[in-house]
C-alpha cells in the first residue's frame, strides 16, 4: 500500500508539471492609487514591461488594457471592470493610505471606458486578451455605471463630456448619459481623430472630411478632400487638389490655393506653387518667395530641435530660421508661443564663424509689475578663426553667454550684460613679433533678476588680472544693480 501510495503521487506530480502553464512572453503588472472621493478610491491596474532588454521582444505582443478596481476606505472592494477572465485576488493591493507617493496619480479624466466579454491569453500572460467580442461601456470616477457597455468602441475626449462612440462601421458622438450629439453618420475608419489638445475633431461622412468642436459640434460646415492633424494649432487641409490651412475654430486662415504645403511648425510652414517652393507665416503671409527648386529642414539640434530650413536655387543653398527668415548661423530669432510672435534679436559675431544655440526664455516678466511685457533671455554662442598657410597658422575659440532684457510688444532690446566670455588662441607668423604666441583671457560674472525686473551684476572672475580691457571685447556693464526708469535701465 504504502508503494502504491509513492507511486500514485509521483504520478499526481507529473502530472501537474506537465499540465502547468507556459507562457511564450510574461507582461508586468502595478497599481496605480488615485485619491479617494467620497469615500471611495480607483485603482488602476496596469500592464507592460520592468526590464527594458524585453523591449524590443515586448513590441511583438499586445498588453492587456488597463483594469479598474474600485474600493471604500476598509478596502472592501465595491466594484472591478476589465479583468479578462483573471481573478481579482492576482493582484495584490496595498491597505488604504499605505501607498508610495510615486505610487499614486490624480485623475485626468472624468470617466473611464470598461468592456466585457474579454477573455484572456494562454501563451502571454497579462498580454494578447482575446478582445473580439468586446463591448465597450463608461463609468465615473467612484466605478458607477454610466452607459453598460454596448458600443463596438467609446473614445473619451478629454475635458469634455463628449465621447466619440462606435457601432459597427459608423461613428457618433454621444454624452455621458449616452444621449445622442452627433448621429452615428460619420466613418469609423478612418477613426475621428481625438487629441489631447484642445483642438476639433477630425470626422469623415461619404469621403469628404470636417471638424467638429469638442463640444460635439460641427464647427463651419464646410467639407474638405482631406484634413490632417493639429500642429502648432493649425491643421492642413485639402479641396480639389490645392491645400491651405484651418484654425481651431474651423476658420480658413489660409485658404486652399497651393500645389503642396507642409504642417506648421510654430508660425511658418513650407509651401510649393507652380513646381516653386517658398515660406509663409500663420496668416498666409509670403516670408520667403515661391521661387526656389527645393526648401527642406536643416539637421536637428540639440533634443531633437528643429533648427530651420535650407533652400536651393540654381545650385545654391540658403539657409532660414524656424521663423523662415534670413540665418546667418548666430539664432537670431526667438519664438514666444503665448503671444505667437517672433523676436529677431541682434547679431553677435566671434571670429570668423559664430554658431549660436536657440535662445532660451529664462524669465517672463512685468517691469514695475504693469505695463508691457518683457523677457529674460540667455544666448549661447561660439566662434573660430582658422587662417593657415606657408607662413603663418592661426587657430582662435571664442565662448560666450549673453543675457539680454527684450520687450515683446515693441521687440525693442532694454538691457544686455555679458556673463561669461572667453577667448583662447594658438599663434604662428613669421612676420610677427612674437612668431609664436599661445594663451586665453576673459571674465565671468554672475547675473540675476527679481520678479520687479531689478538687475544684480557681480563678477566673479576675469583673466588676465593686469589688464581690464579683455582682448578688443570689454564688458558691456558695469558690476551693480540696474532698474528700468524712464524708459532706460540705470545703475543705482
Amino acid at each position: 500500500m504504502p508503494r502504491i501510495l509513492i507511486v500514485a503521487l509521483a504520478c499526481f506530480c507529473l502530472s501537474v508539471g506537465m499540465n502547468a502553464q507556459h507562457h511564450e512572453f510574461e507582461f508586468h503588472h502595478w497599481p496605480v492609487y488615485y485619491p479617494f472621493e467620497d469615500g471611495i478610491q480607483m485603482i488602476e491596474i496596469r500592464f507592460g514591461i520592468s526590464d527594458l532588454s524585453l523591449a524590443r521582444k515586448a513590441q511583438t505582443y499586445k498588453a492587456n488594457p488597463y483594469v479598474y478596481i474600485f474600493r471604500n476606505a476598509s478596502g472592501k472592494i465595491l466594484h472591478s471592470y476589465n479583468l479578462c477572465d483573471y481573478p481579482l485576488s492576482t493582484f495584490k493591493l496595498k491597505p488604504p493610505g499605505k501607498a508610495k507617493p510615486n505610487e499614486t496619480a490624480k485623475h485626468n479624466l472624468e470617466y473611464y471606458p470598461i468592456f466585457n466579454r474579454c477573455s484572456k491569453s494562454n501563451h502571454v500572460l497579462y498580454g494578447e486578451a482575446d478582445m473580439s467580442k468586446v463591448k465597450y461601456g463608461l463609468v465615473n470616477r467612484k466605478g458607477q455605471l454610466l452607459i453598460k457597455p454596448k458600443y463596438d468602441q467609446l473614445t473619451i475626449i478629454p475635458y469634455s463630456d463628449v465621447i466619440v462612440a462606435i457601432k459597427g462601421e459608423k461613428a457618433g458622438f454621444i454624452s455621458r448619459n449616452d444621449d445622442i450629439i452627433q448621429p452615428f453618420e460619420f466613418d469609423a475608419n478612418p477613426h475621428p481623430y481625438v487629441t489631447y489638445s484642445n483642438v476639433p475633431i477630425i470626422v469623415r461622412k461619404d469621403k469628404k472630411y470636417m471638424l467638429v468642436n469638442r463640444d460635439g459640434k460641427i464647427t463651419n460646415g464646410k467639407e474638405y478632400d482631406y484634413i490632417d492633424g493639429f500642429w502648432s494649432n493649425k491643421a492642413r487641409m485639402k479641396l480639389n487638389g490645392k491645400f491651405g490651412f484651418l484654425d481651431t475654430l474651423g476658420k480658413e486662415i489660409i485658404p486652399p490655393i497651393y500645389d503642396h504645403a507642409e504642417n506648421f511648425y510654430k508660425n511658418a510652414t513650407v509651401v510649393q506653387s507652380k513646381g516653386k517652393y517658398g515660406i509663409i507665416d500663420s496668416q498666409g503671409k509670403i516670408i520667403q518667395k515661391i521661387k526656389y527648386d527645393r526648401i527642406e529642414n536643416l539637421p536637428l539640434g540639440p533634443n531633437m530641435m528643429f533648427m530651420g530650413y535650407k533652400a536651393f536655387l540654381n545650385g545654391k543653398e540658403y539657409e532660414f530660421d524656424t521663423a523662415g527668415q534670413d540665418m546667418d548661423s548666430s539664432g537670431r530669432s526667438i519664438y514666444i508661443e503665448e503671444y505667437d510672435k517672433y523676436i529677431k534679436l541682434d547679431q553677435i559675431q566671434l571670429g570668423d564663424i559664430t554658431m549660436c544655440q536657440p535662445p532660451i526664455i529664462i524669465k517672463k516678466i512685468q517691469i514695475n509689475g504693469k505695463g508691457s511685457k518683457e523677457i529674460l533671455i540667455l544666448r549661447k554662442c561660439s566662434g573660430t578663426i582658422e587662417k593657415h598657410g606657408g607662413t603663418f597658422d592661426i587657430s582662435e575659440r571664442f565662448e560666450l553667454e549673453q543675457y539680454e532684457v527684450w520687450n515683446i510688444d515693441s521687440q525693442k532690446q532694454l538691457f544686455k550684460a555679458t556673463s561669461r566670455y572667453s577667448h583662447n588662441f594658438r599663434r604662428f607668423d613669421v612676420y610677427s613679433d612674437p612668431i609664436q604666441s599661445e594663451g586665453g583671457e576673459g571674465y565671468q560674472y554672475i547675473f540675476d533678476m527679481d520678479e520687479n525686473g531689478i538687475i544684480s551684476i557681480s563678477k566673479t572672475k576675469q583673466y588676465p588680472k593686469k589688464n581690464e580691457r579683455i582682448g578688443n571685447r570689454m564688458p558691456d556693464h558695469k558690476e551693480g544693480v540696474y532698474q528700468f526708469k524712464n524708459g532706460k535701465y540705470r545703475l543705482r
